[in-house]
């Protein structure tokens, strides 16, 4: 039994990769990205998680809401991305949409918010 679910874990986590690299989404540690970034920052999580605290200047988009795609129509493909969230699976999810939907430069920031704090990001609660 431990070999098949081994074997389960390194099958999800090829396809995992797999899919990532197809979508030439990036994704990248906090110390780099503070320093670097130029483009927008999109929070993914809800829009009440986003009232009780959000890095400064990040625009909120929900991707689980049915407005997702319609909010990101508003953003330059053209310009760099960067996707946070919570914790990082649904900044995974909202990046693939954002380079299934032609966005140039998308960044997946990864953690989660709580871990953007910790090395030096403003929260704008």
């Amino acid at each position: 039994m431990k070999k098949i679910l081994l074997a389960f874990s390194l099958l999800l986590s090829s396809i995992l990769v797999m899919s990532q690299s197809a979508l030439k989404v990036n994704s990248i540690e906090f110390k780099a990205s503070y320093f670097k970034y130029r483009g927008t920052i999109l929070d993914v999580r809800t829009a009440y998680e986003f009232a009780e605290g959000h890095i400064e200047n990040a625009k909120n988009a929900d991707v689980s809401a049915a407005t997702f795609e319609a909010e990101i129509e508003k953003l330059d493909r053209e310009q760099p991305v960067f996707v946070y969230c919570a914790i990082g699976v649904r900044s995974a999810k909202a990046a693939a949409i954002l380079r299934k939907k032609g966005f140039k430069h998308v960044y997946d920031l990864d953690g989660g918010y709580h871990d953007l704090l910790k090395v030096g990001m403003k929260n704008a609660k």
